[in-house]
């Protein structure tokens, strides 16, 4: 039976884990080399703000469903009931989604003068994929199916890099093709992997018996997604604002570059909390059930331990980076994309920090009470949005200090406020 302590560091479930990420990471730079080849730095900076839009399923209208899941899933008396339920919630959740990223995408088509009925249905399409997507981790996660979860993370990760690519050999590179290539091939992987998982039995993954109090009704489910609505608005907008703050500040052709560096800064803070969390996350879990009355509290050490060590090994690594980009140029980065060098260092610093966040609100989230959570969140997007305001008013340069530098302010924020809010 898998351990629930949250000090035992090695354990198998790190093998699916690792290659997993590992797989992503290989996609990720191989999408990186074509994409500068093949989209222009135009297209590619407009890309790059619609697909600010497409985590709003994931990180909004369904966020606080997949915590649900991520806790009830295994252990309701009636799967089939929950299942039900979880189902009902996802498809309400789902027409909310879809006006939400029409009112979006006519924003931004309005500003950067792009065809928006030949977008809207792809950006759709990615934004429902993205949402689904996060309950089906969350349920291959906490049921520690780490091996299914590493098939479906990998094929995800061929279908985002490769469609785009496909999409543009076949018929150009546009937005609206970048869309459909993003979005189409991702909707098939997930069909599949919901139609396996959903044909498994529910299993209990650890001796732990569900807390008193747990429901599955309808307005539970609701009530919780809407307990979560404020993390996820924070961490939506918190993912697009240092893409905003460039377009305000850089020309076209600029942001390009920006959007790039962004696109090959991002993979390694975003693997290493993509593995880290999804080893805490179910322990954080288990052992919470154990002690449903514990306070906050309880889990902020190996919480800030998971968090030290993202941020050393995140800071070290897009500072390696930036050491050995210029090498990379002809062999990774299209030479046309020279000019995203510069920009590396920011976007991996405002990675760090935005990732920080999502570690700083497990405690609250562990306890039971997200709100706690919301309210950390909406300070670092403040901060954030405030910081990144103000440099980019400056100057560029003042922009790009101010994302280099943002991760220690965010550190700062966020370890104050845990322990301000997790206070006896």
């Amino acid at each position: 039976m898998p351990s629930t302590s949250l000090r035992r560091l090695w354990s198998p479930d790190w093998v699916p884990i690792l290659l997993a990420q590992a797989f992503g990471v290989s996609c990720g730079l191989i999408g990186v080399k074509l994409l500068s080849a093949w989209v222009p730095p135009d297209v590619l900076g407009r890309y790059g703000l619609c697909l600010l839009l497409a985590p709003a399923g994931a990180l909004l209208t369904h966020h606080g469903l997949a915590r649900h899941v991520a806790r009830h899933w295994p252990l309701e008396g009636n799967p089939a009931a929950y299942r039900t339920a979880a189902l009902a919630a996802a498809r309400r959740a789902t027409l909310l989604l879809v006006g939400l990223l029409a009112v979006g995408f006519a924003g931004l088509s309005a500003v950067l003068e792009l065809p928006f009925a030949a977008g809207l249905p792809w950006l759709c399409l990615a934004g429902v994929t993205g949402a689904y997507g996060a309950l089906l981790h969350a349920v291959l996660q906490t049921q520690r199916a780490y091996w299914t979860d590493c098939a479906a993370s990998c094929a995800n990760s061929l279908a985002r890099t490769g469609g785009p690519l496909l999409a543009v050999l076949a018929a150009g590179a546009t937005v609206p093709v970048l869309l459909a290539g993003f979005a189409l091939p991702q909707a098939l992987v997930l069909l599949v992997a919901w139609i396996v998982t959903l044909g498994w039995p529910v299993r209990k993954p650890l001796p732990v018996e569900p807390a008193a109090g747990d429901a599955t009704s309808a307005e539970d489910l609701g009530h919780y997604g809407r307990a979560f609505w404020l993390v996820g608005a924070c961490t939506l907008a918190g993912g697009g604002l240092h893409r905003l703050g460039a377009a305000f500040c850089l020309d076209a052709i600029e942001l390009g570059f920006f959007t790039l560096a962004g696109n090959l800064a991002f993979v390694l803070p975003n693997v290493l909390s993509a593995a880290l969390s999804q080893f805490l996350y179910p322990r954080l879990f288990a052992r919470a059930r154990l002690d449903a009355e514990a306070p906050a509290g309880r889990w902020l050490r190996p919480v800030e331990a998971c968090a030290a060590a993202f941020a050393l090994a995140a800071l070290a690594g897009t500072l390696a980076l930036h050491f050995l980009a210029p090498r990379l140029v002809g062999v990774l980065i299209h030479p046309d994309y020279a000019g995203a060098l510069p920009y590396l260092i920011a976007n991996g610093g405002y990675a760090t920090a935005l990732a920080l966040g999502y570690f700083y609100q497990l405690p609250a989230v562990a306890s039971g009470r997200p709100g706690e959570a919301g309210r950390a969140m909406l300070g670092l997007v403040a901060l954030l949005a405030a910081g990144g305001g103000l440099a980019a008013l400056h100057s560029p340069a003042a922009y790009v200090l101010w994302l280099t530098l943002c991760p220690l302010a965010a550190l700062l924020w966020l370890a104050t406020s845990a322990r301000l809010t997790t206070r006896p």
